[in-house]
């Protein structure tokens, strides 16, 4: 039987413990009955005002980036960042070929810059008409029951996204 694999971003506890709280995560890997993948968690803090426990730059995370378990960048949630090709953001965007992102409402043009800026993915989907623009675009959609919005879910299940689509299942 194949090996089970589940991937997670080590964000929370980044913005905890910094660099100490994702080493800790990463040994949890040895000796695992599953494969744990991560995603290098882009933004800590998740946004400039936030006071958290670190702050990782693109320096901080570049020497995760060869480590095993690691497969990209997670939730890049600094949209303005992007959108204004910060250069800490660019950076950033520039460690890893995966790149998950994190856009909640983000269309039109912002979305096209938001795309073009190489983000690849989207688990912030709360309408259906915001996951069908997303998905025209070649965005990957994570569908997830959220404690607020579930109406995406309902989507998918009632046949409405058709078959083969690049959309994932995310458990929280």
């Amino acid at each position: 039987m194949a090996q089970q694999q589940l991937s997670l971003i080590p964000h929370e506890i980044a913005n905890v413990a910094g660099t100490k709280g994702m080493d800790f995560m990463l040994g949890q890997r040895e000796g695992a009955i599953i494969d744990i993948q991560y995603l290098l968690p882009s933004c800590v803090p998740a946004t400039p005002e936030d006071v958290g426990g670190a702050i990782l730059s693109a320096e901080d995370l570049k020497p995760y980036v060869a480590r095993g378990g690691i497969r990209g960048l997670g939730e890049m949630m600094n949209v303005p960042g992007v959108l204004t090709a910060d250069p800490s953001v660019l950076e950033k965007l520039q460690l890893c070929s995966v790149r998950d992102g994190h856009a909640p409402l983000l269309a039109g043009d912002d979305l096209n810059a938001y795309i073009f800026a190489g983000l690849q993915s989207d688990h912030e989907c709360t309408r259906l008409g915001e996951a069908e623009e997303k998905l025209s675009r070649g965005m990957y959609i994570f569908i997830r029951e959220g404690s607020i919005e579930q109406n995406i879910f309902r989507s998918y299940r009632s046949g409405h996204f058709g078959e083969s689509l690049p959309m994932l299942f995310c458990l929280r």
